[in-house]
């Protein structure tokens, strides 16, 4: 019953993006509900289970203690707030994904779950996201050539569950990495087919989108699955060889859309546009850095560098355009709630390295190249956007949480 429960709770916790606005002018607030209350629904179940209360001591081990560090010090920051609603709001999230990676490592350790059906409902997921996100583009194709097509707002127009750019293309490269763990672990030749046509989809949308974070992180975990396939005994080679196929494939779809200068190529290419992306950045992580040299003991409370970021913003502001982030999450916390606080959430990321490397090593387990890929796409996000905030990316965190405590800590060796 577990295994049936933790299936249906992961997969309704990915379709958050297909949440609606519901009247709202910002599509966060129902997706920050709508996880409230897939907490609610599950926890009856949950807390109904007697070991449930012995779950907490499993839980506290060395890979959740600077999480469990981070929220200490995200609750002590309340004391030091400048505005307590902002404050309020944020840590109501942090702990609605802190709820959900203890219910879903309750779940993973009380289940005979089968890895491959996890990824299997991820991977589902996926082809959902990129269909939606494809579907202005064959709606427009079935009534216009593609010659007609204004490739300069097009990656705008595939913006798809997001609505925005960058969290959708972090969101599908991370989804991708479940996608290459089923590519190379299944023998069923349907599944492979049809895995092998996602996958090119999921590349395709990635170069339409034109997100260098994403297309630099795509790259990076397509070399771990291979490196890891190509030294696998329990991997054949040709498989190796059909990923690398998918490729070209999907650069050769790419390129019978018409040149822009919003593609992946010219966003690399573009000196000023890189400059600019890469200044304005700059400026942010100046900005928080300047502030810690000045109050470097003492933090400004959860949430609120949105106010803060003001004083230094001022003199580069345009009408009414303000940056709410600092571009950086771990640089944002650490001002937020503490060097410490912001160093314990770091040492999160880096322990899970660690542990997938030393795991590897010891198994040369796909699992924990999976996982390894999981941090980097997350850790990569993290510092250059503020996922932290957006719901869709905190279900990503919380199976990326959720597997590293489980696979590292709760599971026997001998079963890995």
């Amino acid at each position: 019953m577990s295994k049936f429960i933790l299936y249906i709770y992961i997969s309704f916790l990915s379709l958050v993006g297909f949440v609606p606005y519901v009247g709202s002018i910002d599509i966060i607030g129902p997706q920050w509900f709508y996880l409230s209350l897939i907490n609610l629904f599950v926890s009856p179940f949950i807390l109904s289970k007697k070991i449930f209360y012995n779950h907490c001591l499993v839980f506290l081990n060395k890979i959740t203690l600077p999480y469990l560090i981070f929220i200490l010090f995200t609750v002590v920051s309340l004391f030091f707030s400048l505005n307590l609603s902002l404050s309020f709001v944020e840590i109501s999230r942090i702990f609605t994904v802190f709820i959900s990676i203890y219910y879903v490592t309750f779940l993973l350790s009380n289940s005979d779950f089968n890895f491959s059906n996890l990824s299997l409902i991820i991977s589902f997921i996926l082809l959902l996201e990129v269909l939606f996100s494809f579907y202005p583009l064959i709606f427009f194709l079935t009534q216009f050539p593609i010659s007609e097509l204004d490739v300069s707002n097009l990656s705008a127009n595939l913006k798809g569950v997001s609505g925005n750019v960058n969290v959708l293309s972090a969101d599908i490269v991370f989804k991708l990495g479940f996608l290459f763990f089923l590519f190379f672990k299944s023998k069923n030749i349907y599944l492979k087919l049809t895995s092998s046509l996602l996958l090119i989809l999921s590349f395709l949308l990635i170069f339409l989108l034109a997100s260098r974070t994403a297309f630099i992180s795509l790259c990076l975990i397509s070399l771990l699955f291979l490196f890891h396939a190509f030294f696998s005994s329990n991997i054949s080679k040709y498989k190796s060889l059909l990923f690398i196929s998918l490729i070209p494939i999907s650069i050769l779809l790419y390129s019978l859309f018409p040149s822009n200068n919003n593609s992946v190529s010219s966003k690399f290419t573009n000196t000023t546009l890189t400059e600019t992306s890469l200044g304005s950045r700059i400026y942010l992580y100046q900005n928080v850095i300047d502030y810690l040299s000045f109050n470097p003991i003492t933090p400004i409370g959860i949430g609120n560098w949105k106010i803060e970021s003001l004083l230094f913003w001022k003199t580069r502001m345009t009408g009414y355009v303000v940056p709410y982030h600092a571009h950086n999450d771990f640089l944002e916390l650490t001002v937020e709630i503490g060097i410490l606080g912001g160093l314990a959430y770091f040492l999160f990321f880096m322990g899970n390295f660690l542990y997938s490397l030393k795991y590897y090593y010891r198994h040369q387990k796909i699992i924990f190249v999976l996982i390894f890929s999981l941090c980097l796409v997350y850790f990569f996000d993290a510092m250059l956007n503020f996922p932290l905030e957006r719901a869709l990316s905190q279900v990503n965190f919380i199976l990326l949480a959720s597997l590293s405590i489980f696979y590292f800590k709760l599971r026997d060796e001998k079963n890995i």
